[in-house]
């Protein structure tokens, strides 16, 4: 995984892609819209192709999700093309096909499980999915026993809002995994539900305690995830301080590629980058309309460089380290 990340730096490779392969999805959960949306799987060889355009425009990270990205039938040799291609690949899945897990070993860097709470049955209400949550641990579990890097994520929401260390506590010892946090999105457009929901009802008052308190368990060697640059700006961000938070990159640094094969800045425009091989820019004029972490992240560590840097140590553990349970 060291080895993915520095040949992409040395080869002055450095943005990121979120690519939705699908809008299939086995869950309902209550902050998203994609289930409403007809299910669609981009054709492999138009995924090839999107894969080689992004080592032609520079991305390093890659990060496969949905919907639901183990449903789309052809992810093993998606994942293996990108590997080959030396992308550094993640997986952002629900963790409820865990069987499925091993086809992907070898190839994938990192795997990302939604874990909404510590308590079972308020994820499996959340995601709508019976057993969600057993499914999701017994795929970490896989995750172990094959030697594939996991970790958790999940917006601050209803359930854990003011359990956060207890929260941590039980992904990191009882799961024996990292945790990351997103920022909770309740703008609408097709990613994000505006209905009621497990985050729509949240202050940000809460917010932003919330990740006063994320930053202030990192520093006491909980295993957060999430670069101390993020977790300062997600503060500032739910007081509204726009003016202490780091430009967002869609566009130039981090780029949504849909189910349909069109590369856009982020989640919310929808304007078409990828019409020639060579990406156009995007300038997104200092846009604040949100704060989604797979976007806002990226950036703050690129247009911050120096300063995230001193953050690789964060990582150090998660990279270096050998999972625990592989061999």
């Amino acid at each position: 995984m060291i080895e993915t990340i520095l040949k992409c730096m040395l080869g002055a490779r450095w943005k990121t892609a979120i690519f939705s392969v699908t809008s299939a999805c086995n869950c309902r959960c209550s902050m998203c819209n994609i289930p409403n949306l007809p299910p669609k799987n981009l054709p492999i060889d138009a995924a090839f192709e999107l894969l080689r355009q992004c080592v032609e425009n520079k991305v390093a990270f890659l990060s496969l999700t949905g919907g639901e990205p183990f449903l789309h039938p052809h992810l093993p040799a998606l994942v293996k093309r990108a590997h080959d291609l030396g992308i550094f690949v993640h997986i952002a899945t629900n963790g409820t096909l865990p069987d499925r897990v091993d086809e992907v070993k070898g190839h994938v860097d990192a795997i990302g499980f939604s874990i909404d709470s510590h308590v079972s049955s308020e994820h499996d209400q959340n995601r709508g999915h019976a057993g969600a949550f057993e499914k999701c641990l017994k795929s970490v579990g896989n995750c172990k026993k094959l030697g594939i890097r996991s970790f958790a994520n999940t917006p601050p929401n209803r359930y854990i809002i003011e359990k956060i260390e207890e929260y941590v506590r039980f992904v990191n010892d009882e799961v024996g995994i990292p945790v990351g946090f997103c920022y909770p999105e309740t703008n609408g457009g097709e990613y994000f539900s505006k209905c009621n929901s497990i985050i729509s009802g949240l202050r940000n008052e809460q917010i932003a305690d919330f990740f006063s308190a994320a930053l202030r368990l990192k520093k006491m060697g909980y295993d957060i995830i999430n670069t101390d640059i993020f977790l300062h700006e997600a503060i500032a961000y739910a007081k509204g301080n726009f003016s202490d938070t780091s430009r967002c990159g869609s566009g130039r640094v981090v780029y949504w590629i849909d189910w349909s094969g069109k590369v856009h800045p982020c989640f919310k425009k929808r304007t078409v980058l990828n019409r020639n091989k060579s990406w156009e820019k995007y300038n997104p004029f200092g846009c604040n309309d949100c704060f989604v972490q797979c976007f806002r992240e990226p950036s703050s560590f690129v247009y911050h460089l120096p300063f995230s840097l001193n953050d690789l140590k964060t990582w150090k553990r998660f990279l270096v380290k050998k999972p625990s349970g592989s061999k």
